[in-house]
């Protein structure tokens, strides 16, 4: 770690790694904390690194990387930004501490009577937003945005207030404002708690900040409940093959929806799929491409089902940016997915992620795939996320099994 400072101030700086964030591709974030006095406040610089090419003696990127020339850069831009700063506030002759440094840095209004939660946490998105595709999605990005409203809401018609400070915000608001959640914006139980998260994330930044001594989700229980996950019986798979379908507005939607039934790949995966992740090796062809929710790998062979559709689709029209897909977006796509559920004949309402609970169900883990080489096809961070479409199997294996059993006892 490499650090510069100015003993007559009391003003230092340096660059660190956030190794705890370390994401599938073997990156972590690249952070600068600084200390004016005896504050202290940090913020992330926008990028990441391998940790192995990181020198952190000069806090450079080794030039053996090939990302050294933009990062370094980078680097050496937001630190000339540090010193042009910290010289304004000096020069401005008034007291600022390591925040106000880094508010100014960020291009932040430095009015002192911005102490306001909701000005707190749209600081924090500001910040956020300069991250989006390297520590964040675009869609928790998004989900951030909405809680923050929610919040708002909550605030003007529970409490009859615009804006309350952190430190005002208890045990008791953060479950009646869960509740809020619940009632007031019909949420259910796991969209509420994944909401909720979000808002304990400002906390957290703010303790690092220094901003807040104590967290107030400290004993605030987040339980998010198993839910049952959908997916369709190799019969309404089979079924859904054969339907054709009466234009092509609905056999796109078709194709995308098998191809993810033999893949397990994200709405958002299959949306971004390029030709380019499509590999052949050996006697297979694979898809290898980076999950957009989570960063972690995903290689996939391609069952014979699969590659036939996107064997279609390539000999048909031309798509931009190479992708193999075109189709609308989510919401759509999932109301395209109704009709096609009801020419099928499959009364389950039809989804695009159903189409990942059956690839892990029905097309794997129930033809004796084994479930660490199911949870890696799907990008799954841990084996017990995938444990969860194990249970699944076992109740359709029992509830089979005692059909069988009351067969026997009839005869």
């Amino acid at each position: 770690m490499a650090a510069t400072q100015r003993p007559t101030t009391l003003f230092s700086f340096s660059w660190y790694l956030a190794r705890k964030k370390l994401r599938k591709d073997g990156k972590c974030p690249v952070y600068l904390k600084f200390r004016v006095r005896e504050t202290k406040s940090a913020m992330r610089c926008g990028c990441c690194v391998l940790p192995s090419n990181w020198m952190s003696d000069v806090a450079r990127l080794s030039s053996m990387d090939p990302d050294s020339p933009q990062v370094n850069e980078q680097l050496r831009s937001l630190e000339a930004s540090v010193y042009n700063h910290f010289n304004y506030l000096v020069a401005t002759q008034i007291e600022f501490d390591a925040q106000t440094l880094r508010n100014s840095i960020l291009g932040i209004s430095q009015d002192k009577s911005v102490t306001g939660f909701l000005e707190l946490f749209d600081l924090y998105l500001k910040e956020r937003a300069r991250v989006v595709g390297l520590d964040i999605t675009h869609t928790t990005h998004i989900r951030s945005i909405r809680v923050r409203r929610y919040f708002e809401e909550f605030l003007k018609v529970e409490l009859r207030k615009n804006d309350i400070k952190p430190k005002d915000i208890d045990y008791v608001l953060l479950k009646n404002f869960y509740q809020f959640l619940r009632v007031s914006r019909n949420q259910s139980n796991n969209t509420a708690i994944k909401l909720m998260h979000l808002v304990r994330a400002v906390f957290k930044d703010l303790i690092r900040q220094g901003v807040l001594q104590a967290d107030p989700f400290v004993n605030v229980k987040l339980s998010l409940e198993e839910r049952a996950r959908m997916y369709l019986t190799d019969d309404e798979l089979t079924r859904l093959i054969h339907k054709s379908m009466p234009n092509e507005r609905l056999q796109k939607v078709k194709d995308a929806f098998l191809f993810s039934c033999y893949t397990g790949l994200s709405y958002s995966d299959v949306q971004k799929l390029k030709w380019s992740e499509i590999e052949n090796s050996g006697k297979m062809t694979w898809v290898k491409t980076t999950r957009l929710k989570t960063g972690t790998s995903s290689i996939i062979p391609l069952l014979p089902p699969a590659f036939q559709i996107i064997m279609n689709n390539k000999s048909g029209c031309v798509i931009e940016d190479d992708k193999v897909f075109a189709i609308a977006s989510n919401q759509k796509v999932n109301a395209y997915l109704k009709e096609i559920g009801t020419l099928a004949n499959i009364s389950k309402p039809l989804t695009f992620h159903m189409a990942r609970h059956t690839f892990a169900t029905t097309v794997t883990l129930l033809n004796d795939v084994p479930i660490e080489s199911v949870s890696r096809m799907l990008g799954h961070k841990k084996l017990v996320t995938t444990q969860h479409y194990a249970r699944i199997v076992d109740k359709k294996l029992e509830s089979d099994m005692s059909k069988l059993a009351l067969r026997y006892n009839h005869e």
